[in-house]
């Protein structure tokens, strides 16, 4: 059986690793150990981590690096899920990646840049071009499926998204479980930011 190592930014990749994708890749002999949060998590004094780099990516390459070792199994493979935006100024090659115009040669350089930087044929780079809550905001009626009972919320937060021609332009919302109170959904914008890629 095949194995993968898959490093996350937060805590909605690792519940997409966890929930979705692990039962995808078992039926094809992959087992994916539970992901692992970038960022100094080894300094939290046992809290959970939520990921996040803080601003560096050698914490993050450490831990890829020891990875690699850990399990030096030719069966064994590992990979990443990442933005690209927001990447630390520290991240290998990331002068030459963000100087290009186009978001998917930026991910392109760069994915090749750790790639050759962890030297590791087993190491699969992937770099998310645009926000990864970005695409469960591609159909905001598949919410449904976790919030059941909640139409009235579900169609507000649909409206909000409607008025993007793609959910890369869906301004950055935060989703919360509010309990059995009303709808249970609560949706807030804390930032807004375009996204320059088409």
């Amino acid at each position: 059986m095949k194995s993968l190592y898959l490093t996350v930014e937060g805590q909605t990749e690792e519940a997409f690793a966890r929930e979705l994708l692990q039962p995808q890749l078992s039926a094809f002999n992959v087992f994916l150990w539970p992901p692992r949060f970038t960022g100094p998590h080894g300094r939290r004094h046992g809290r959970i981590p939520r990921g996040g780099m803080f601003h560096t990516f050698q914490h993050t390459l450490a831990d890829m690096r020891r990875w690699l070792k850990e399990n030096q199994s030719p069966d064994a493979r590992f990979s990443m899920m990442v933005d690209l935006y927001h990447l630390p100024h520290d991240f290998p090659g990331y002068a030459n990646g963000m100087a290009q115009a186009d978001c998917y040669q930026q991910a392109e350089l760069l994915e090749a840049a750790i790639g050759e930087e962890l030297g590791d044929p087993r190491f699969i780079p992937y770099l998310q071009v645009h926000e990864f809550e970005a695409l469960a905001l591609s159909d905001p009626s598949h919410f449904a499926d976790w919030f059941e009972g909640r139409l009235r919320a579900l169609a507000a937060l649909a409206a909000e998204c409607q008025p993007y021609d793609t959910p890369e332009r869906t301004r950055s919302t935060q989703i919360h479980w509010t309990g059995d109170q009303g709808d249970g959904v609560e949706t807030h914008r804390p930032r807004q930011r375009g996204v320059a890629c088409h």
